[in-house]
């Protein structure tokens, strides 16, 4: 199958992106430049229809900035607090829940995910195996779980995010 074929299969399909800000952070001002790109590279699938990133407090006024900057590319933030007794990180938490959502529609959904975090494997697979598509943004500066990268359909890579398939 064809680069050109497998990403027809995809078009039209609602775009979500979500992002494990905490695992893969933008530099500061670096934000609405980023998510443009992103969301160009993306038109040829369908245009973003929910962008969130999932984040944890910094200190208070790194994160007030950090929040705004999101806010103000039209990144919906939620805001979780900072790992829990039972040692679990509730920013990954509420993206697995997140992805078990969007995996249980009857329509087919187009996944974007911004993190390197290996933790969401198992997730991503379901995902793929009931028919949704994954593209996984890859920062040149974060080092990647390979596991994650080979669980995924769709790469988004470089300077100007080009996506790549994967598999064809």
């Amino acid at each position: 199958m064809s680069f050109h074929s497998v990403l027809k299969r995809c078009h039209g399909r609602p775009v979500s992106a979500l992002w494990d800000y905490p695992n893969s952070p933008a530099a500061k001002g670096m934000i609405a430049p980023m998510v443009a790109k992103i969301r160009k590279s993306l038109r040829p699938i369908n245009p973003v229809v929910e962008f969130t990133a999932y984040t944890t407090p910094l200190g208070p006024a790194i994160h007030h900035r950090r929040c705004t900057e999101l806010r103000e590319a039209g990144i919906q933030v939620n805001e979780y607090d900072k790992r829990g007794a039972d040692g679990k990180d509730p920013v990954d938490e509420a993206i697995i829940q997140k992805l078990e959502a969007l995996g249980a529609s009857s329509s087919k959904v187009f996944v974007v995910l911004i993190s390197a975090d290996g933790g969401y494997v198992d997730t991503i697979k379901k995902l793929r195996a009931a028919g949704h598509s994954v593209c996984l943004v890859l920062s040149p500066k974060i080092r990647y779980s390979e596991d994650l990268l080979l669980s995924t359909d769709f790469i988004l890579f470089g300077e100007d995010f080009t996506l790549l398939p994967i598999r064809v």
